[in-house]
């Protein structure tokens, strides 16, 4: 009986947590994206952005934007050989206060406004998804034990890191 007396408990203390539900605190919301097939002009609408060059890399075109208002490593990059059907968007973004100690993405700054274009762009509910993204990445305040978070639909998510890296991509 002793043996089996562990197990006799085991549906009482899963009984003990049943009613208590997951808080919306800690929750993603749900991703829905609001394109079939990311396109250059879709991604890039509104967005603080100057073209920088066009290369190719393994057959595949990569053109390049500098963002606004930033040090030139701070950059988008478009992949996809056709602008009707891209394969990915990414950027590397990351500000700066006067000493060059790095801020992340600070509220109304200009990464943060960058990833919300490119979220409003692309996601019913962005502002939801944005502030939930921000806030479990490690950018806003800035960790220093690093963060990431994603969100998914389908063929498409959306991904951002505390080094403040950002990616827009189709899974294959």
């Amino acid at each position: 009986m002793k043996k089996f007396l562990p197990l006799l408990l085991l549906p009482l203390l899963a009984a003990c947590h049943k009613d208590q539900a997951p808080t919306n605190q800690d929750t993603a919301p749900k991703a829905e994206f609001t394109f079939k097939r990311m396109t250059v002009n879709d991604m890039l609408k509104n967005m603080p952005v100057k073209t920088e060059g066009v290369s190719e890399q393994k057959g595949v075109k990569h053109r390049r934007y500098s963002i606004n208002g930033l040090p030139t490593e701070n950059t988008i990059e478009i992949v996809g050989n056709m602008d009707e059907d891209l394969e990915s968007i990414d950027g590397t973004c990351m500000e700066a206060d006067a000493k060059g100690k790095k801020t992340g993405w600070p509220q109304g700054g200009i990464c943060e406004k960058v990833f919300r274009q490119l979220a409003t762009n692309s996601l019913k509910d962005a502002d939801k998804i944005t502030a939930y993204m921000l806030k479990h990445s490690g950018l806003q305040p800035l960790s220093d034990r690093g963060g990431y978070t994603a969100v998914q639909s389908g063929y498409y998510v959306l991904e951002v890191s505390s080094l403040g890296k950002f990616h827009l991509r189709r899974l294959r």
